[in-house]
């Protein structure tokens, strides 16, 4: 069971992880990453991400009211890509082992505040982005990387 302290730093460095899986950066990296990983592909939180995901839509097809504390995000295209969203929401909700790169590609991409949902002149295409996603929730993908790309099972 981790320390404290080691649980603290989880926290903190939780973005930084989550960017550097995402970005096909192998769990085994470092202590860090690998205890990250664990909790990225635990079904509770990939069922969390998935309620995320479908708060997400809800925000965009509801009519913005007056000012508020969240950030805006740029309601037209979550709509339009609301297929892929759909997608992405049924392939976290699976059962089984995934790989951890699509779960930590939709989560830093719900907490990309410059990325194609926050910024309005994010040149990111939304629906191409999250479509990756789903492709990197493959249950057939391997579960891992090795340090120089290979794939391990």
């Amino acid at each position: 069971m981790p320390s404290i302290s080691d649980r603290i730093l989880l926290r903190i460095y939780a973005a930084r992880f989550d960017a550097d899986l995402a970005a096909g950066l192998p769990a085994e990296t470092s202590p860090g990453h690998a205890a990250r990983a664990r909790q990225l592909v635990n079904p509770q939180t990939r069922h969390t991400v998935a309620t995320n995901w479908e708060h997400l839509l809800a925000l965009a097809i509801t009519p913005a009211r007056g000012l508020s504390g969240r950030a805006p995000i740029c309601r037209q295209r979550v709509y339009q890509a609301e297929t892929e969203i759909r997608e992405l929401i049924a392939a976290l909700r699976a059962t089984g082992p995934m790989p951890v790169r699509g779960v930590a590609k939709a989560i830093s991409l719900l907490s990309d505040g410059c990325g194609p949902i926050f910024n309005r002149n994010s040149p990111e295409d939304l629906r191409a982005t999250v479509a990756r996603a789903v492709d990197e929730l493959d249950p057939g993908l391997p579960l891992t990387l090795d340090h120089v790309g290979f794939a391990r099972y």
